[in-house]
């Protein structure tokens, strides 16, 4: 993966089994020099950049692993069961989640297919209601 940053997803739960973990999730979006960051934090720019800076909301991809509880938390078939999505609004990490193919990177990332950052006009509805 190269240089990347860290955000920290605490007791984040599975919604298949409901199991509550810590998860260390590797993001290749801002300045990516081995950082470590939590949700609320906001990124840090200028070291190993990757995405673009000052976007109002994006959603860019990390890697960590599957959850201990099920292996899961979708069938690997259908998505990469240790790929998560991660919400950047105005450059603060805003929210965790396991991928689950509602954003396609390869389709939709910006500026290219390669970047794994998407840029969104609108917050998903699950970020809406929190």
């Amino acid at each position: 993966m190269g240089m990347f940053s860290t955000v920290w997803a605490r007791d984040l739960e599975c919604p298949r089994c409901h199991h509550k973990d810590d998860y260390d999730v590797q993001i290749k979006f801002g300045g990516c020099d081995l950082d470590e960051f939590e949700i609320g934090d906001a990124l840090r720019w200028g070291s190993y950049d990757y995405g673009e800076q000052g976007h109002h909301l994006v959603v860019t991809s990390g890697y960590d692993r599957p959850c201990r509880g099920c292996d899961g938390p979708h069938d690997p078939a259908e998505v990469d069961t240790s790929e998560f999505d991660v919400y950047i609004e105005n450059d603060v990490i805003i929210h965790i989640r396991w991928h689950d193919g509602l954003h396609d990177y390869q389709r939709d990332g910006v500026p290219s297919p390669t970047s794994d950052f998407i840029v969104l006009r609108e917050r998903p509805a699950f970020l809406t209601a929190t």
